[in-house]
């Protein structure tokens, strides 16, 4: 993922070796951001053009899969640009394909960072996840954008059909997301897990659905749920930080002045930590204004 594009490294980097090297220094960076504020954050695209209705999108170190549906979004053409779409090929580690079904006159444009607005990707999560009754279960990554579907896990370890958009929705939506993630049922409750007395606990993460036992436990039916985590658009202030922390890397690094240390995730050579909190407190206090609570 990139919170900088291609044109913005460049910017930053002038004398980078390759692409490659802009590509590691924009995912590191990001994943390191995005840790750190404890949120989903969107990938910005470099560009986008469509022919025929198939859309190709370069975004530095995207991460994405042939099969895989992704949120797209534009400020400037959301008629056009907008919406959730399949990933149909991916040429390399940084452009992937989509087709854009939804639009009877699919657009013939390119899209830049010299627009008004720019166009933002947004992976969709399909995740079963246990659950224990009650009304809500909250979804991670935060913020959630978008709940795209929810199914029921049934006793026999099948789905039921999905709900309908109306029997669903987010809690404490602010500026078009969800910063708790809680999904709410507004009749009914998602599925409890087998009573009986081998009933001691249940194994963590994405569980198939069921009420069968596994090593003792006893499994939850869980849910089916298909989502869209993060903010629309990038916040500029997080874009701003992300290119301060870009030009005071590769400025001291050149110098060779800097000790070997790391940021969060992404390693690379530093100064001193007092030279550092000088150099970076900026950035680093936009971030840490962006962080969420862990709940």
């Amino acid at each position: 993922m990139s919170l900088l594009t291609l044109t913005e490294l460049w910017s930053e980097v002038p004398d980078a070796n390759s692409d490659r090297e802009l590509f590691d220094l924009a995912a590191g960076l990001s994943q390191s951001i995005a840790r750190l504020c404890n949120r989903a954050i969107a990938m910005r695209a470099s560009e986008a053009a469509s022919v025929d209705g198939v859309a190709t999108i370069k975004v530095p170190r995207h991460s994405l899969s042939v099969g895989q549906s992704v949120s797209l979004y534009s400020v400037s053409d959301p008629e056009n640009w907008s919406g959730v779409f399949e990933v149909t090929s991916v040429g390399c580690i940084d452009t992937f394909t989509v087709t854009l079904v939804d639009h009877e006159e699919p657009p013939e444009e390119t899209i830049t960072l010299e627009h008004q607005g720019e166009l933002t990707v947004r992976p969709v999560i399909d995740a079963v996840l246990p659950t224990n009754g009650g009304s809500s279960i909250f979804l991670d990554p935060r913020p959630v954008a978008e709940v795209l579907s929810v199914e029921l896990g049934q006793s026999d370890g099948t789905f039921a059909d999905p709900l309908e958009l109306e029997d669903f929705g987010l809690s404490e939506v602010k500026q078009g997301v969800s910063f708790t993630g809680e999904l709410t049922l507004f009749s009914g409750s998602f599925p409890c897990r087998s009573s009986t007395p081998r009933s001691r606990g249940f194994l963590s993460g994405g569980l198939p659905a069921g009420g069968s036992f596994r090593n003792g436990y006893a499994m939850p039916r869980g849910a089916r749920i298909r989502y869209v985590s993060g903010e629309p658009l990038v916040p500029s202030d997080l874009i701003y930080a992300c290119r301060k922390l870009v030009s005071a890397i590769r400025k001291r690094a050149k110098r060779g002045d800097m000790k070997s240390m790391s940021y969060d995730y992404f390693s690379y050579t530093r100064m001193s930590g007092d030279e550092l909190a000088g150099l970076v407190g900026e950035a680093e206090s936009i971030i840490q204004s962006h962080r969420l609570a862990v709940m």
